[in-house]
């Protein structure tokens, strides 16, 4: 077969179609969840009206959502035009042509690190079947996550091909696509940290052979520059998008040692997860304290990895794979407050390449030939396990009942778990339903925010305003103003009740506290306009 790269090369792209249509095949036939996904597809009229000028404009523009990823918001704007704004079927098929695209991408960057035909295959197939790897297919809103990782991925193999062969055109191209990659999620920013690391490993193997002078590889490093500078900009645009939340975190942060102690747990977490992937869950809850057997546990994890790392540190691919997990993995470990989650699933995507990497390149150097054939039946059969688990849990994403359904059992003490499974029942108006997980959340978290929320919701859409309007005050005296969506709807539902019971002085007060918090509220913005023009003097005194 090696003799014929070839044809070998065919075959591994049937075997990669086969285990990607396999696994990820069934989400032609689901739909999508009402959590996250409304907010970036059937709620955003700048969506589903398609592409057009203003549309575009608006993409590169919004803050929708607290995030900067103009070529995702145009992904599914022209997949409204091209397939129908309801058609939940084209953009799953879109999601798992572009994760299957980003498998093959892999496969050939692999052969550029010169793993061999089985090797590389082994890596993409590992990658391609990751049980961790669902949720970003089967779930519509990270199409931002594939996206990123496709421009990534093309934006390193022109590097690669620099690398060997300079050329202006594979220079300019990398930095194009990396700049695609960031304007589709600022997760592929690390790659602008990975590409010098390459540099330096190939510049310290290289130099064991023959005499390299540093202004080489100084010069090597300045071309990096660029790529840095590009991911601090669009780093910082989303930085700021977020700042209310971030600049909360930073204060709570650097205010106690367990935020170092977390770090450790998540990196951990991460490793155990990428060779036991189980539990699989999408709301992995925050401890609220962390036992002397988890920080052990932790800690071996962590030494056992370096210590591997630093045995095989002759080995030129095992260093770039490890250094490529690293990179990628440790903003969502906690060093960069992005996000309030503790970990993700979707978070190690990319981070998995590397891993795959460095542990194919511990395979390659394995003898004897008998212990070879031990490790590639043991490979084979750890693919066929993850993806009999994927399959599984693709399945649990069909609809949103059936998903939350699962979360709930897997997660029985998660609020937010319960708030969506009610809001799921809310959607197919089974209200009975709706009313008991809601509640269920608000006996998990009686000091949150968000089982009040939803059950205002449910009351209001009934009619019942006095409870609604009992349940909200609840939850916004439960949570600091925060720039979030579902705060924002609170502000103008209450407003809408003062106003409708012409309790109009109230209605001022909070239509005033909102727009304070959310001036872009265009509900709020015209009650205030009706208010200048009926009630001047109620105005005059607020």
């Amino acid at each position: 077969m090696t003799s014929q790269p070839a044809k070998y090369d065919i075959l591994a792209a049937l075997l990669i179609m086969v285990a990607v249509a396999g696994v990820f095949g069934q989400t032609f036939g689901h739909q999508s969840i009402g959590y996250d996904d409304p907010h970036f597809i059937s709620l955003v009229p700048q969506v589903l009206s398609g592409l057009s000028w203003e549309n575009i404009q608006w993409a590169w523009s919004t803050d929708q959502m607290a995030i900067w990823h103009p070529l995702t918001w145009i992904s599914y704007q022209l997949e409204s035009d091209l397939f129908g704004a309801e058609n939940d079927g084209a953009r799953f098929v879109i999601n798992t042509l572009l994760h299957l695209v980003n498998c093959w991408l892999v496969y050939l960057i692999c052969k550029e690190f010169r793993f061999s035909e089985l090797y590389a295959l082994f890596i993409v197939l590992l990658f391609a079947v990751h049980p961790q790897h669902v949720e970003v297919v089967a779930w519509l809103s990270q199409r931002k996550e594939l996206l990123a990782t496709f421009f990534m991925l093309l934006s390193l193999r022109q590097f690669l091909k620099f690398r060997k062969s300079p050329s202006i055109n594979a220079y300019v191209l990398s930095l194009v696509f990396f700049v695609f990659a960031l304007a589709s999620k600022v997760s592929a920013a690390p790659l602008a940290l990975l590409l010098p690391v390459i540099y330096i490993i190939d510049f310290r193997f290289e130099s064991q052979a023959k005499a390299t002078s540093y202004q080489v590889l100084l010069k090597g490093l300045l071309r990096w520059l660029p790529f840095l500078a590009v991911a601090g900009v669009i780093s910082l645009i989303t930085a700021n998008m977020q700042a209310g939340p971030l600049a909360d975190k930073f204060v709570d942060l650097y205010s106690s040692l367990n935020y170092l102690l977390m770090i450790g747990i998540r990196f951990a977490w991460y490793l155990q997860m990428s060779f036991w992937p189980e539990p699989l869950s999408l709301f992995y809850p925050v401890p609220q304290a962390v036992s002397s057997l988890e920080i052990a546990q932790s800690v071996i994890l962590i030494v056992l990895f370096f210590l591997i790392a630093w045995r095989n540190r002759s080995n030129r691919l095992f260093l770039i794979g490890v250094c490529w997990f690293v990179v990628f993995l440790a903003p969502t470990s906690g060093i960069v407050p992005v996000e309030s989650i503790f970990v993700s699933d979707r978070y190690s995507y990319q981070a998995h390449i590397g891993l795959f990497i460095a542990v194919m390149a511990m395979a390659q150097n394995i003898t004897p030939a008998s212990r070879l054939i031990v490790l590639k039946t043991f490979l084979a059969a750890a693919i066929v396990i993850f993806a009999t688990i994927s399959w599984n849990h693709t399945a649990n994403w069909k609809y949103a009942i059936s998903l939350f359904k699962y979360e709930l059992q897997t997660n029985p003490s998660s609020e937010a778990a319960a708030v969506q499974l009610g809001h799921a029942y809310f959607v197919a108006d089974n209200s009975i339903l709706a009313r008991r997980h809601y509640q269920q959340a608000i006996e998990l978290k009686p000091d949150g925010f968000y089982g009040y929320a939803y059950l205002g919701f449910l009351e209001h859409e009934l009619g019942n305003y006095a409870a609604a309007e009992q349940l909200y005050m609840q939850g916004i005296s439960n949570t600091s103003p925060a720039k979030s969506h579902h705060v924002k709807e609170v502000y103008e539902r209450l407003t809408w009740i003062s106003s409708h019971f012409k309790r109009h002085q109230q209605a001022i007060e909070r239509m005033t506290l909102g727009l304070q918090l959310f001036p872009d509220s265009l509900y709020l913005q015209q009650m205030k306009t009706y208010y200048q023009q009926y009630y001047p003097a109620l105005i005059d005194q607020g």
